[in-house]
């Protein structure tokens, strides 16, 4: 099952209040569920709201609560000025339990870039049914969203290798890697991870708040950005990098027809 929350700043929310509040609810959505969701829609605007340089961020995170393992995936952008003039942020979540998620082997980037994420909010605030999600399988094959990007496919191996050996990575992306190319970046990395395995690799996009996952991107320009560049693990995109000669690579670049998973499977 899948349960989705949206909050934003309004005049008036689904619990009666203004400001930050949840607008859109699926209906019997569980308190803690909801209260963890809110929890995780911190948005820190790196620039003044409304300033398109404000990234997107795309997060997969997986949620321990009352007893249930949940998969969240969500959207969350700067939505300019609220009803009083101060800044405001979107927030979409869709959160689903592991049965929910074996059911869409392609993974959660895969999934994230066929959801109908909302983008702004101008309507009352109202509860749902619960979202569909779509999302099947998607097939290993070269990496083409890095070819297309001017980026070396080889870097998706390195990803995916790591993420096979629970190692973590951290991107520093360029300015024109925005929220949806890192997203399909991600999506041709994961494809190469077996598939038992792509639900467990957590990620986002653009860290604006503190984030633990295996892979996390961080746009060059955000002051975010300058404590992540020197640590472990950091490929930076702005130069340009090679990636390995592992098989993970190869097979990303098209130099190798199986995975080392395939193989021994």
């Amino acid at each position: 099952m899948a349960v989705e929350l949206i909050i934003t700043s309004v005049r008036k929310g689904l619990d009666g209040g203004s400001g930050y509040q949840p607008v859109l609810r699926t209906k019997d959505l569980k308190p803690p569920v909801a209260e963890r969701l809110q929890l995780r829609s911190g948005y820190s605007h790196p620039f003044p709201h409304g300033d398109r340089r404000n990234p997107v961020v795309h997060v997969h995170r997986i949620e321990r609560v009352a007893g249930e393992t949940l998969h969240v995936i969500a959207r969350l952008c700067d939505a300019g000025s609220d009803h009083t003039g101060r800044s405001n942020f979107l927030a979409h979540f869709v959160a689903m339990d592991e049965a929910e998620a074996r059911r869409k082997p392609a993974g959660p980037a895969e999934v994230m870039r066929r959801m109908a994420f909302k983008t702004s909010w101008d309507e009352p605030a109202r509860e749902a049914a619960p979202p569909t999600v779509v999302g099947g399988d998607r097939q290993p094959g070269p990496c083409r969203a890095w070819k297309d990007a001017g980026l070396d496919p080889g870097i998706a191996g390195d990803l995916a290798e790591a993420a096979m050996s629970g190692r973590e990575v951290t991107l520093v992306s360029r300015d024109s890697d925005d929220s949806d190319t890192v997203l399909s970046l991600f999506a041709d990395a994961l494809a190469l991870v077996a598939p038992a395995k792509r639900w467990q690799v957590t990620f986002n996009t653009c860290r604006i708040e503190p984030f633990d996952g295996t892979w996390q991107a961080i746009r060059h320009d955000l002051p975010q950005a300058g404590g992540l560049r020197s640590g472990p693990g950091v490929i930076d995109l702005t130069i340009n990098p090679r990636g390995g000669n592992g098989p993970y690579a190869a097979y990303a670049r098209g130099d190798a027809t199986s995975l080392p998973w395939q193989q021994s499977a």
